[in-house]
């Protein structure tokens, strides 16, 4: 049977069940502004780490986290005092809640005159904060709305780029003189026995790096001590590569990358999440050039390609040099001609 004192406990424990959600909203708002603000202070610091092991891409992000930074300094103290607004609505959402869950215990709930000034009493106070809450909620989804599109380009980028440094660092080969790595992904190269590894973009390479387990040492037949060690499997200049393509390239597995060469071959690769979008997207913009137009201040500039004739012989160069080559053969003299004899000095 429903009471008149059970609908009083559905009530109050309505009411507890908003307050609750003040004090969580209320400080959920202040952890998102709080590390908005943290993640916006922290850019130039990431940036200038990239930088220091050798990352020469990307120059818009210094301009773009400082032009975030100069935005953040200006209204600072009003984030910081919006924060601390939000912070005593939390303080006292969490105060009413407990002198209203006290003064339950001391109600006698059959009371009905008591039932309902308690309710009533509660039920403005609530209904006051939710109201603040509102207010200083919309304020700060302002805040998180302006900012977080900003931060996000250069924060997913540095995200990226410190992840490829990592792999770049722990590689087993070594970039050639004047070569500097753009990106690299998690990929499974598929065919006779799957291998996993990693995809490398360089400014003038293309390469799979595979990565697999040895087993050290064994008691009792059950491996006890492991290794994981990386060999490259396949490598080639940027040029070489007709075009790099997304679908599906599996029965289990979903989508992944096709790298079509130019001399008819084609490699088929299982990426994860976005990655094969991504790897479109750097083949890209390496193989368009704008990675060269794309370096940081300081970074050795890659000199353009303008004599057209063989240094050793004099005859002309009928193949234009494609990108990551390091020696093109003269079809006259048959030498082998270094690519930087045929740059600009």
């Amino acid at each position: 049977m429903d009471t008149i004192e059970n609908q009083f406990m559905r009530e109050f424990e309505s009411l507890e069940t908003r307050i609750e959600e003040i004090d969580r909203e209320s400080g959920n708002m202040v952890a998102e502004l709080g590390k908005l603000g943290s993640s916006i202070v922290e850019l130039s610091g990431r940036i200038e780490d990239i930088r220091r092991r050798g990352y020469i891409f990307r120059s818009w992000l210094e301009k773009d986290a400082k032009k975030l930074e100069e935005m953040w300094r200006k209204e600072e103290e009003s984030v910081k005092k919006l924060m601390n607004d939000l912070s005593r609505l939390s303080d006292r959402a969490r105060e009413i809640l407990d002198r209203l869950r006290r003064r339950m215990r001391s109600i006698d709930v059959t009371v009905g005159n008591i039932r309902i000034n308690f309710l009533g009493f509660y039920r403005s106070e609530i209904e006051d904060l939710e109201e603040s809450l509102r207010e200083h909620k919309s304020q700060a989804q302002d805040y998180l709305g302006r900012y977080g599109g900003k931060l996000g380009r250069t924060r997913d980028a540095l995200n990226r780029i410190e992840k490829t440094l990592k792999i770049i660092e722990e590689a087993s080969f070594n970039l050639k003189e004047g070569e500097n790595i753009v990106e690299a992904f998690r990929a499974t190269l598929m065919g006779d026995g799957k291998k996993g590894g990693y995809i490398h973009f360089t400014d003038s390479r293309f390469l799979f790096e595979e990565e697999k387990e040895i087993v050290l040492k064994k008691v009792l037949f059950i491996a006890t001590k492991k290794k994981k060690v990386r060999e490259v499997l396949f490598e080639t200049p940027i040029g070489y590569i007709k075009g790099v393509t997304k679908g599906r390239v599996g029965l289990l597995e979903w989508t992944g990358i096709y790298v079509n060469l130019k001399e008819g071959r084609e490699l088929v690769f299982d990426v994860s999440g976005n990655d094969a979008d991504r790897i479109i997207e750097v083949f890209e913009y390496i193989e368009s050039g704008e990675v060269d137009r794309d370096r940081v201040k300081g970074a050795v500039e890659v000199k353009p390609i303008v004599k057209l004739e063989c240094p050793y012989c004099g005859a002309p160069i009928t193949r234009k040099p494609e990108r990551g080559e390091v020696a093109i053969k003269c079809e006259y003299c048959g030498k082998l001609i270094p690519i930087e004899k045929l740059r600009e000095e």
